[in-house]
């Protein structure tokens, strides 16, 4: 398209220097069809989708956050409502469900879920022994 007006009328869009085109949508009010084709030669219209495609990602994980905040607080309540009722048998109850879940040797567990497992419990059991968790 070329402009129809100004100092670079009849230059092809492309000819023409970004600062002045960006001054012609902020001053000059330009027909929609130029205006439309300056915003597509600055891209704008990219930068517009993009900015809204930011936006609703942020809103998304907004609202993720926020339910993960919800689900952290509800996990840290039951934690101390459950850590007081810890003992050697709740922990070895939840271990051997684990174990029979994870063990490398059964089903498809691995070597480090095994381990990741045991050191919880031995954590746990080293909790409830000095009493710390409370």
């Amino acid at each position: 398209m070329r402009m129809p007006f100004g100092k670079y009328r009849g230059l092809d869009l492309e000819d023409i220097p970004e600062s002045y085109l960006a001054w012609v949508l902020d001053h000059a009010n330009p027909r929609a069809t130029l205006r439309e084709a300056i915003r597509l030669r600055l891209g704008i219209c990219d930068l517009e989708q993009r900015w809204e495609r930011l936006a609703r990602d942020c809103e998304r994980l907004a609202a993720e956050r926020q339910s993960l905040d919800v689900e952290l607080n509800r996990m840290y309540a039951t934690w101390h409502k459950t850590a007081a009722d810890l003992n050697e048998g709740i922990i070895g109850t939840w271990y051997r469900r684990l174990a029979r879940e994870f063990h490398p040797d059964l089903r498809c567990g691995s070597n480090a879920e095994m381990k990741a497992i045991n050191r919880a419990r031995d954590l746990l059991l080293e909790l409830t022994r000095t009493g710390q968790h409370a």
